[in-house]
């Protein structure tokens, strides 16, 4: 067995805990083992991420298409360095072959 990933929430640009310390178990469905755990949060958690999003979004409608277009091709360039590890979470956490994955 692997270890199994612990994952926090992401909200206004880190990673934290939820606060109720819950957790919903990700299951590889070929195996039925667990291998991550997510926040099953709360709904003052959501409420905040809700919050901080959308203020969040007032200051992304402020920058010119230029400048999201240049974070949105960084975005891109990073998701593209991760492929592996992208592809490996999508065949443990869906069941579908490595090509399948990939594609």
């Amino acid at each position: 067995m692997s270890e199994v990933k612990v994952l926090k929430n992401f909200i206004n640009g880190e990673f934290e805990d939820n606060s109720n310390y819950d957790y919903i178990n990700v299951l590889n469905p070929s195996t039925e083992e667990v291998i991550a755990k997510i926040p099953s949060s709360s709904e003052a958690d959501v409420d905040r991420a809700i919050d901080v999003a959308e203020v969040a979004q007032r200051d992304w409608e402020k920058l010119p298409a230029v400048q999201r277009g240049a974070y949105l091709r960084k975005l891109a360039e990073r998701i593209r360095e991760r492929e592996p590890e992208i592809t490996q979470t999508i065949v443990n956490e869906g069941g579908k072959t490595f090509d399948l994955a990939k594609s």
